[in-house]
């Protein structure tokens, strides 16, 4: 059986990542957290010359937590903003997380910008910064933790599932990044950088 060159694959992928012109880099949508008042916000911006629609995010609880649940967010124009305070509509949302709930929870925003579904994923501990960052008032334990912050980037990537190509192919299940991911994130195989 022959090996495949894995670091190859990934190199000839990002050659022709050239062909994928759906959007570019800088046109993304970015999801910042904030824990302030014992209550966590997000800040979604959809940075797309075109509106984001059919938005929801979920959210699904890890390290000792069983939370679950989905939040629908109203369409977005081009350049818009949405402050999303948790409400307490299910238990990945409560407010005040960390008087109820040990752990964590990691989210998943989804939605549809010129008919391409698009899908970017963060928790405290998978994020843009690389870092921990306790925006559900947890430390990285789990343990109620309750330290204030103003919004911080935690969107570390944005995925289009289809992906289409410039003459009109479309590569079923093709995931590109339209930016950077955390070293060590365990995602299928992305292709790194900009195109």
């Amino acid at each position: 059986m022959k090996k495949t060159n894995r670091n190859a694959i990934v190199s000839g992928l990002a050659a022709a990542g050239a062909l994928f012109l759906a959007h570019p880099a800088e046109a993304q949508v970015s999801v910042a957290a904030k824990y302030f008042d014992d209550n966590t916000s997000f800040v979604i911006t959809n940075n797309f010359a075109t509106p984001l629609s059919g938005i929801t995010i979920k959210g699904t609880g890890y390290g000792g937590n069983s939370v679950s649940g989905t939040v629908h967010i109203p369409t977005l124009a081009a350049g818009a903003s949405y402050v999303f305070d948790f409400d307490g509509s299910s238990s990945a949302f409560t407010e005040d997380f960390d008087d109820d709930h040990f752990g964590q929870a990691a989210y998943t925003l989804r939605g549809t910008v010129d008919g391409r579904l698009i899908s970017l994923s963060f928790s405290p501990h998978n994020n843009t910064t690389g870092g921990f960052i306790p925006f559900l008032g947890n430390d990285k334990l789990g343990f109620e933790y309750d330290v204030e912050f103003q919004a911080i980037d935690v969107s570390p990537k944005i995925i289009f599932p289809h992906s289409t190509l410039q003459g009109g192919g479309v590569v079923p299940g093709s995931l590109f990044n339209l930016g950077t991911v955390n070293p060590g994130h365990n995602d299928p195989l992305i292709v790194h950088g900009d195109f």
